[in-house]
């Protein structure tokens, strides 16, 4: 069986109420419903996240629809974005500030960006068509008006992002994963590879773009920040370094090296 608190968030959902509501209801599921319930039990049972069997997950305050296309927000990448605003200047009337997003899945560090900052404007690229979908339904349920969404191809090329006009900021959680890496069984089994996963040859493959964009199309004193594995952060720092950037690496509250912030002189 599963604990009894996945229970209650599988049965609220079933109901289509919030959890917080359960507790108040008194009339009993009807056979669908219990139907219902007894498959999404199920398959928690063989696996399957929570966040899928619901379609959601909270980030930073607020509910995101997901699906098997994108990745489960996770709290190390509201660290990602409480690092963003901590280095954006503050808001001046009438100005707007420019930002890139590569790669993003499910769209909650775009969106959530552009939630917290109006005077932002973001793009939020993606490679994925059905991730790509998830984002846009995201936006529309939240009614964020300041990011548009740009399909690329699955390996980066500059030419794409030609344009652009002159960028303040880029963001990215890019996949940076290798096949020898720890990862939880659940997240091997059911969250999209291709999010996860970057070739063995080449782990920093991403970064090494993220760096190219860096060069061409953020202004002077514009900053990068990236969500990186912790066992990369001194390829990363010594990349950033040749190509002339500062960088720094920042630990997530659990004390693992997880982000690095990179500034254009």
């Amino acid at each position: 069986m599963i604990p009894p608190h996945e229970r209650r968030i599988l049965e609220a959902h079933v109901r289509g109420i919030k959890l917080s509501k359960l507790a108040l209801e008194t009339r009993e599921l009807n056979e669908y419903e219990t139907s219902q319930l007894r498959e999404l039990i199920k398959l928690r049972v063989r696996g399957v996240p929570l966040q899928y069997l619901t379609g959601t997950q909270a980030f930073y305050g607020r509910d995101f629809y997901v699906n098997t296309g994108v990745l489960i927000p996770r709290p190390e990448t509201e660290g990602l974005v409480e690092r963003v605003l901590s280095l954006l200047p503050p808001p001046v009337p009438g100005a707007r500030l420019r930002g890139l997003e590569l790669g993003t899945g499910s769209g909650c560090i775009a969106l959530t960006l552009a939630l917290e900052r109006p005077d932002l404007w973001i793009t939020a690229t993606e490679c994925e068509s059905a991730a790509l979908a998830v984002a846009e339904e995201n936006a529309a349920r939240l009614r964020v008006g300041n990011v548009d969404f740009l399909a690329v191809s699955e390996s980066p090329a500059e030419w794409q992002y030609g344009e652009l006009p002159e960028l303040d900021f880029l963001v990215s959680n890019p996949p940076y994963l290798v096949r020898a890496d720890a990862i939880a069984a659940d997240v091997l089994e059911h969250e999209p590879h291709q999010a996860l996963f970057v070739s063995e040859e080449d782990p920093i493959f991403f970064y090494r773009f993220l760096m190219d964009l860096m060069e061409h199309k953020v202004k002077a004193r514009g900053f990068g920040a990236f969500e990186i594995a912790e066992q990369r952060g001194g390829a990363i720092m010594e990349l950033a370094r040749s190509r002339g950037f500062g960088v720094e690496i920042f630990k997530d509250l659990a004390g693992r090296d997880r982000y690095a912030v990179v500034r254009k002189p």
